[in-house]
């Protein structure tokens, strides 16, 4: 089965390529041929697992972590010969979207630069030296980041049907996912994230009681 997560940019967000441009950026943020931003699915897949894990501890009041057999069950591990139950994609603007304006570059009526710098901006940073109340000499730093109030998607696919209880899990870590990218400390990377089903409906929020039902049936996963 598979599952969509939406995320949405409630800042503006850094998604480093670990690449700079000499005289324009210090780092520069990742982008497909055609100028689109996206985020690797494995950056995706390890935010997910560390906000999967944090749940799991706090509903099992700090008797399971990051090591849990669930948690390797779902996202696996390098030391794990087992085969990780979720599989990540790329995390990508919208595939309509991105197809509409494919063509257009095709036709060359509008240029993957266009595209990049419309949806980028380039900010500047820099370090303060505390005892002098001045920035620190060489500290200058340019970072391109993407505009806020864009929306990404990315698909996870499940080897096998997830349970009620398992896509609840699921729902609760991605909807506590708070940042992506880079740069949180400097305000950077606030994100808004929920499931949606394969045909794009969403999967309903978990409340208080059924969190609680959670702690019981994790113990069974």
């Amino acid at each position: 089965m598979k599952l969509l997560l939406k995320v949405e940019l409630l800042s503006e967000a850094a998604f480093g390529s670990g690449n700079a441009v000499p005289g324009v950026v210090d780092e520069e943020v990742l982008h497909d041929p055609d100028g689109f931003p996206y985020m690797k699915g494995k950056t995706v897949k390890g935010k997910l697992k560390e906000e999967f894990a944090h749940l799991l501890w706090c509903l099992s009041e700090g008797q399971r972590g990051i090591r849990d057999p669930l948690v390797i069950r779902f996202f696996g591990s390098p030391d794990s010969r087992e085969e990780a139950l979720l599989k990540f994609s790329d995390l990508c603007m919208d595939e309509t979207l991105r197809r509409m304006f494919h063509e257009k570059i095709q036709k060359r009526e509008l240029r993957p630069e266009e595209i990049f710098h419309g949806v980028t901006r380039i900010r500047s940073f820099t370090s303060v030296d505390y005892e002098r109340g001045t920035a620190k000499k060489g500290s200058l730093r340019k970072i391109r980041v993407i505009g806020k109030g864009l929306y990404f998607y990315g698909w996870i696919t499940a080897v096998r049907d997830l349970t009620l209880e398992e896509k609840q899990l699921l729902q609760t870590a991605a909807m506590s996912l708070k940042y992506l990218g880079t740069m949180e400390t400097r305000g950077k990377g606030l994100v808004r994230c929920c499931l949606l089903e394969e045909n794009r409906a969403p999967l309903p929020d978990v409340t208080e009681e059924e969190l609680r039902g959670l702690k019981h049936a994790i113990s069974c996963l």
